[in-house]
């Protein structure tokens, strides 16, 4: 028990009488009521909450018993009253208890705090004197259950009101009290006797406790006008400084909590009842964490708002919690960060916890690994020669059942007849205090497959080696660190014309001309210090040396070996001599047509009417998709045509113009594609006038064509877009219609009746009609906001079809998405809009074609990863990237690349705002955006999202008990088309509703005015002509503010929001809607009206 002693306290007395003089004559009967209107103190004490109380004389008897917690203790007052109080303690209690109460009756106040069967206690101890007396004949004793303080930090709000109800009692009280002693002389000594008891009584209740109790003031400034003393212990300042100034108690909150503070403050006339938790600054310059909750007051008056309230300490409760918080996430980020797989099993074969290695290594998902049967796991446990792992001998039911750690043991898991996966596994006990068995066994394992693998790779490996070796076309030949040779194939053999007999153990000079021999030897030793694969030679050709003495030109490729801690170098050597003697043929070839057309950019040919190439440069070549000029003409011309017709026609007009300038055509490259081209031709003719020669000059229009192509297709999509905003409302009506109708039948119609299929499909063609809008919508940037929990590899999934339409069929989409992707939080319709952006630009950056790769991953950044972002904060992430082969940019156009308006596009094909807009909607959901591109080589945004430890929102048909949606109440419909309107009656009407009709705002006016005690909520259009929804709320609710109104409509685009609508969905359907979604969200509206009153 712990034991705080304070004597701050003088001791109560029994009676105190003063004397007082009073004109005027005093009658019994109004002594009699000045009796009555005193406090009864011992009820208060009865009806403290979570109080136990007792008042004792000098022989220890309780003669009196209080308090509520009395019977919760186990006591019935009755029974106690005479007894001993030792009797009816343990003795352990008794014994600590004894000594405090002698030191009582000597007149000492103690405050001490200790358990009690399970429960903490604060008591407190008091003397209590005789009038004019310095003894003390009784004490009190009062135990204050804190349990719940502790837990729940919402102490003492009965001990509050009650103190509160008894501060205002004995105000009013103390106003009568002149005029009741002017005429109640009599009595006057008796009165004040009875009153003083009752202040004295209530200082021992608030000094018992450790809660300040304060009222204020809240206007023109928030100042503490009364508060009791207990605010010293807390503070260190009087209640006398506190109350002597206006801005004394705020000018002492910590600035960091000041704002919130005042902007509660404001909130109270309207909330009633606040609780705030700030820290204040003592008068020792330290600052006390504390929870002050409030009420505001009853004035009868009317005039300025008053609060009371009352303060407690909760440092030590805020200390703990951040300690602890401290410690789980330390203890967390080391479980998450290890390298080996961890987890912890429990004595009953549940798993109680795991890290992220322990997924990986496993290859289970985290509901897999917590759904893992002990006695019947989903894989064979295997020994480390094969055979079957008893479960005695696993090193975890070992580890349990004996106490003892296992470690470095060899285990196997072979799922069905897959591979075997091997680990080598650690097991510790985990024992709870003063436990005989292990609790649970901490199991660290890792992955030794390839170290398995290597080791019997390496004994297979060997037997290859000499395969190979012996084998091989090229000569191989391996030295040893002294520079000898220690193995040679049969190829060098026959390259250098040596026996094998004749070249192991000799130095590798003999291989080398006397010429190269220094400078090889210093490549060789560089070599063997920094090793690493590469082709010898460079600028200068090598030379090996023949047995006759005859130079060799060779290729020689150098790799190291490691084997038992020696390092060897291994020599392949080709031979090249055919090679330089074709390289040589082809220099001079080239030679030759270089200097013809070398400096023209346009594709220059010379054919024959037939189609045989004569001559043409690296342009044509180029143009057309071939490597050289040498593979061009060895086709013929008539190849590149796209139909032998298209040929004819072509020579037909050469034969009769001659000559064609800027003459547009389609031609087919080698690989099949077709190239736009203009080129300018010239006709050769002979003496007979017959054409021999074509000799022409092509332009390649492929970039140029495929530009207007995507200015056409950019205005065609902007065309669409601009559509699918501007039919909106009415497709969505006409669909309201035909899935309203298709509802209503389908649940009329009995279950076997033939025709009920049929409407299923029409309701399923509508609903498809639907997420058709939806899709278009998206598009066109018009979608309404709902951000919800999202699982990106879904998203992209639904979203690949609409995306590889948009893409076109010369550019190539893949995806990368990893099965296990952790959730977002984010509004899916902006998430397409991200993605449609994007690919788009991806698509725009490659007029050739190309591949855009999307790819999904989850990626956890910590201090110590230094391949993420350094603006990242530390957490889980997912990460969306979105790549392309196309252009790239430059350094100067990333770096403006997400401000608004800036683009690269020409005007008219880009507004500048796409990629500003995913930034935003990136960062609005704590993410970050990164590109990284070069000129060339193409670019990759990379997204990252904070993940969400909750499963994804799938949207479900929800399925409504129609009992639950009937109701009575009368509901006003303003609606402008007629479909909609008969729908809607149609709808209520079927629950049971009662339906006012109006075809337009005006009318909805009048017939809510006239039937406005009826109507229970207006259901109405958002787009009407003339009188708008909006127009129509105003209305309505400047008439009944309180109206409950449901906005429907077919837009979906921000003109519900400039309609001044709520676009969250709380008081807001679009249409289409089943019958079920409507009354659904009527009878929740209703229910939620008929709560508030």
């Amino acid at each position: 028990m712990m034991e705080n002693n304070k004597k701050n306290s003088a001791p109560a007395s029994i009676s105190d009488k003063r004397e007082r003089r009073a004109p005027g004559r005093r009658t019994n009967r109004q002594a009699k009521k000045h009796e009555n209107a005193l406090p009864d103190m011992e009820n208060i004490l009865d009806q403290l909450p979570q109080s136990a109380a007792v008042i004792i004389d000098e022989k220890f008897r309780i003669i009196s018993v209080f308090g509520e917690e009395t019977e919760r203790l186990g006591f019935r007052k009755e029974e106690l009253i005479g007894k001993i109080i030792f009797t009816v303690l343990p003795s352990t209690t008794a014994r600590h208890l004894r000594h405090y109460i002698a030191r009582v009756f000597s007149g000492e106040s103690l405050h001490i705090a200790g358990t009690f069967r399970d429960q903490t206690y604060l008591v407190h101890l008091k003397p209590l004197s005789g009038a004019g007396s310095s003894t003390y004949p009784l004490a009190l004793i009062m135990a204050n259950n804190i349990t719940q303080l502790k837990e729940t930090q919402h102490p003492f709000k009965k001990v509050h009101k009650l103190l509160l109800s008894e501060i205002k009692a004995y105000d009013q009280k103390l106003k009568r009290r002149d005029q009741v002693l002017r005429i109640e002389t009599h009595r006057r000594s008796q009165a004040e006797n009875l009153l003083l008891q009752s202040n004295q009584r209530l200082e021992m209740i608030l000094s018992a406790t450790k809660v300040a109790v304060y009222s204020a003031s809240l206007s023109p400034v928030y100042r503490i006008n009364f508060i009791t003393q207990n605010i010293t212990k807390l503070t260190g300042f009087t209640p006398q400084a506190i109350t002597d100034q206006d801005r004394f108690w705020l000018e002492r909150i910590h600035p960091a909590d000041r704002a919130v503070y005042l902007n509660e403050i404001k909130s109270l006339p309207v909330k009633k009842k606040i609780r705030q938790e700030y820290r204040i600054r003592r008068k020792d310059g330290s600052y006390l964490y504390i929870c002050d909750e409030k009420s505001v007051a009853d004035n009868p008056s009317g005039g300025q708002v008053d609060c009371v309230g009352f303060i407690i300490d909760i440092s030590e409760q805020k200390q703990m919690e951040e300690y602890l918080n401290r410690s789980e996430s330390i203890s967390r980020s080391i479980i998450s960060s290890a390298a080996e797989g961890i987890f912890v099993q429990n004595a009953d074969g549940s798993i109680h916890s795991f890290n992220k290695r322990c997924q990986e290594i496993l290859g289970l998902s985290q509901r897999e690994i917590l759904q893992l049967d002990a006695e019947h796991p989903p894989w064979k446990i295997l020994q480390d020669n094969g055979e079957i792992l008893l479960p005695e001998n696993q090193p975890w039911i070992k580890t349990l059942h004996t106490g003892r750690a296992c470690r470095d043991v060899t285990v196997g898991l072979q799922k069905g007849k897959g591979r075997v996966k091997w680990l080598s596994v650690n097991s510790q006990p985990i024992y709870f205090e003063n436990a005989k068995r292990p609790a649970a066994v901490v199991i660290s394992f890792h992955d030794i497959t390839q170290q398995r693998l290597a080791h019997l790779a390496l004994q297979a490996s060997e037997e290859k080696f000499k395969t190979l070796l012996s084998t091989a076309p090229n000569g191989i030949v391996i030295i040893n660190q002294r520079k000898r040779i220690e193995i040679v194939n049969k190829s060098a053999l026959e390259l250098f014309g040596y026996t094998a007999d004749e070249l192991v153990g000799q130095p590798l000079d003999i291989l080398i001309p006397e010429l190269y021999r220094e400078a090889h030897r210093q490549h060789t030793k560089k070599y063997f210090k920094h090793p690493e694969i590469r082709a010898m030679g460079g600028n200068f050709n090598l030379y090996a040396r023949h047995k006759s003495g005859r130079l060799i030109p060779v290729d020689i490729s150098l790799s190291h070996l490691v084997v038992q801690g020696k390092t060897f170098v291994t020599s392949v050597i080709r031979d090249i001599t055919a090679q330089i003697e074709n390289e040589q043929k082809l220099k001079e070839s080239e030679k030759r047509y270089r200097l013809l057309f070398e400096n023209d950019i346009t594709g220059d040919y010379v054919s024959t009417p037939e189609g045989t190439l004569r001559l043409c440069n690296a342009s044509f070549a180029r143009i057309f998709g071939y490597a050289s000029v040498e593979e061009a003409l060895r086709q013929n011309a008539e190849t590149f045509y796209t139909s032998p017709e298209e040929r004819k026609n072509f020579i037909r007009l050469v034969k009769s113009k001659r000559k064609l300038e800027n003459y547009e055509m389609e031609l087919r490259k080698a690989d099949g594609k077709t190239v736009s081209i203009v080129q300018n031709v010239v006709g050769v003719f002979d003496r007979r006038n017959e054409l021999v020669e074509i000799i022409g000059y092509i332009y390649d229009l492929t970039t140029f064509k495929q530009m207007e192509k995507q200015f056409i297709q950019a205005q065609k999509m902007e065309a669409i877009g601009k559509l699918a905003g501007g039919v909106a409302h009415d497709f969505n009506n006409l669909l309201a219609v035909i899935n309203g109708y298709s509802d209503l039948l389908l649940k009329k119609l009995p279950a076997d009746d033939p025709i009920k299929k049929e409407i299923a499909q029409i309701k399923a063609a509508g609903e498809r009609a639907a997420s058709l809008t939806t899709q278009l919508l998206v598009f066109s940037r018009k979608q309404i906001l709902n951000p919800k929990i999202l699982n990106l590899n879904r998203i992209i999934s639904n979203l690949e079809k609409m995306l590889i339409r948009l893409i076109g069929e010369d550019i190539h989409f893949k995806t990368h998405l990893q099965e296990d992707l952790k959730n977002i939080k984010a509004d899916s319709g902006q998430i397409d809009q991200i993605l449609i952006n994007l690919v788009v630009n991806a698509r725009d950056a490659m007029p050739d074609g190309g591949d855009i790769i999307v790819e999904t991953k989850n990626v956890t950044i910590n201090e110590d990863f230094t391949q993420y972002p350094a603006s990242l904060v530390s957490g889980g992430y997912v990460l969306i990237s979105v790549s392309d082969t196309g252009t790239g940019m430059d350094e100067e156009t990333r770096q403006h690349i997400f401000e608004p308006f800036f683009t690269t596009k020409e005007q008219g094909k880009g507004t500048g705002l796409g990629l500003s807009t995913v930034y935003g909607i990136v960062k609005q959901y704590g993410g970050n955006i990164y590109v990284y591109s070069e000129e060339g080589h193409g670019t990759t945004f990379k997204l990252y999202f904070p993940q969400v430890d909750q499963d994804d929102e799938i949207v479900e048909n929800k399925i409504y008990d129609e009992k639950s949606l009937k109701g009575h109440e009368t509901i006003l419909v303003v609606e402008d088309d007629t479909g909609i309107q008969e729908l809607l009656e149609t709808f209520l009407s079927h629950y049971g509703y009662k339906v006012l009709m109006a075809s337009n705002g005006k009318q909805g006016i009048e017939l809510f005015r006239k039937h406005k005690k009826n109507i229970r909520l207006v259901i109405s259009d958002v787009i009407m002509p003339e009188v708008s929804g909006k127009k129509l709320a105003e209305a309505i609710t400047a008439d009944k503010p309180y109206m409950p109104l449901l906005f429907i409509s077919g837009y979906t685009d921000d003109v519900i929001n400039r309609q001044g609508v709520p676009e969250n969905g709380a008081y807001f359907l679009s249409k289409p809607f089943s019958p079920d979604e409507l009354v659904a969200k009527v009878r929740e509206m209703l229910d939620a009206s008929a709560n508030k009153t």
